[in-house]
């Protein structure tokens, strides 16, 4: 059921919003609903790419509460997973978002990505070097092929990628290096360690990330992130498990990524999630999962501009 709201509250709504978009800045996040174990929803095109052609598939499901995703006080039941297996085998994992392109061929134009990542419980075999682009658990960005993986060199793309570099199994914490990637390889190391606690039963921890992209119109992009971590706990009073902000300024950095997008590509990009495990044989499951308090798309800000002129105009209108 909707709440009612004025007509005057809405139009001051969609004022205050336009005002929010004046720099041109697209906004993109995404909650998962569902019941647990479906497919993730049709708009998705859920992607993998084996290691050493190997040609099975991963599995992209949505995944319950008790299995560790985002619950209240977001309303939530599911999370998008997904995750591979030693009978799977070593596995590129993306899922782009189909029925929305973005526009990002203007230099300085710009877009904003906001997520939720939850870790998957951390497995053996894992801490090779940065260089080496093994087990990304998670992977953020652009494509322009909806067909298509991050780290698939024969697809252009650009992500923020966090690159396991040690573990802590008694512990459940993994250091996670940030970095932005392009197809062809590690642009940019952002110097930022990212110490992240895992998955321990409903002490789930979650990571906020929002990541913008700006078009610098000389072949780069410019990133720039924010992290804030958060976890599960017992509401005081009313009897169930909430969302509390642990550490709101957990991570944050800036990069230039170099990409290889022409001008039409760049006219038409895709937001992609996803992650890459390549030492799945030393584990006994590995994936990660995505989710938002609730779903964004904005395209085009200026036609949240006009419409923020032209509603308070229909509403005097209609008094008068």
């Amino acid at each position: 059921m909707f709440n009612k709201v004025s007509p005057l509250k809405l139009a001051l709504a969609f004022t205050i919003s336009s005002f929010s978009q004046l720099n041109g800045q697209a906004l993109f996040s995404y909650d998962f609903e569902g019941a647990a174990k479906d497919p993730w929803p049709a708009e998705w095109s859920t992607n993998s790419l084996g290691h050493g052609g190997n040609l099975n598939t991963p599995k992209f499901q949505l995944r319950s509460p008790q299995e560790g995703v985002i619950e209240a006080p977001f309303a939530e039941e599911t999370g998008g997973t997904m995750r591979t297996s030693p009978t799977i085998g070593d596995m590129r994992m993306t899922s782009v978002y189909t029925p929305q392109s973005f526009d990002l061929s203007s230099t300085n134009s710009s877009m904003k990505i906001t997520q939720w990542w939850l870790p998957g419980t951390p497995q053996a075999g894992r801490g090779q070097p940065v260089a080496t682009g093994v087990n990304q658990l998670f992977q953020i960005g652009l494509l322009a092929d909806t067909g298509s993986v991050f780290s698939d060199s024969s697809a252009h793309s650009v992500w923020l990628g966090g690159l396991e570099t040690s573990h802590n199994i008694t512990a459940k914490t993994t250091t996670l290096n940030l970095g932005g990637w392009n197809e062809t390889g590690l642009q940019q190391t952002t110097n930022t360690a990212l110490n992240v606690a895992m998955v321990n039963g409903f002490e789930n921890y979650l990571y906020e990330v929002e990541l913008t992209f700006i078009q610098s119109g000389n072949g780069t992009f410019q990133m720039l992130y924010d992290i804030a971590q958060w976890e599960h706990v017992t509401h005081p009073t009313l009897n169930t498990r909430v969302m509390s902000a642990v550490d709101l300024t957990f991570a944050s950095g800036t990069g230039t990524i170099a990409h290889n997008f022409s001008k039409q590509e760049l006219s038409s990009l895709y937001v992609g999630l996803g992650a890459n495990i390549e030492d799945i044989n030393n584990a006994s499951i590995s994936g990660t999962t995505y989710d938002a308090p609730a779903t964004t798309i904005v395209p085009e800000p200026s036609s949240v501009l006009l419409i923020s002129f032209i509603t308070p105009l229909l509403i005097l209108r209609r008094r008068r």
